[in-house]
């Protein structure tokens, strides 16, 4: 009867073993969901920041252009400055 209490005994010493190995890797998983969660979120932070950098990018790329168009109608009317002073002071 003593070897059936033993074993009963170690039994249960070895259920609540499992039972403790159990509620760790249920934390543990538990605790990963949280990480993968986070991760997920700071990656979405992520896009969307990237999102928002692209659009800056590409106003200031239209700016870029329109300043380059700008300066081009600048230059051509500096060239019409140019040929109208030099017929101005070709003429005399």
């Amino acid at each position: 009867m003593e070897f059936t209490g033993e074993a009963v005994s170690e039994q249960e010493r070895k259920l609540d073993e499992t039972g403790n190995k159990f509620n760790q890797i249920s934390d543990a998983l538990g605790k990963s969901q949280e990480i993968v969660n986070n991760v997920s979120q700071e990656a979405k932070d992520i896009v969307r920041s990237n999102e928002e950098i692209t659009k800056v990018i590409e106003s200031l790329s239209a700016i870029a252009e329109e300043n380059a168009a700008a300066t081009e109608e600048v230059s051509a009317s500096v060239d019409v400055q140019v040929q109208s002073i030099r017929g101005i002071f070709g003429s005399k």
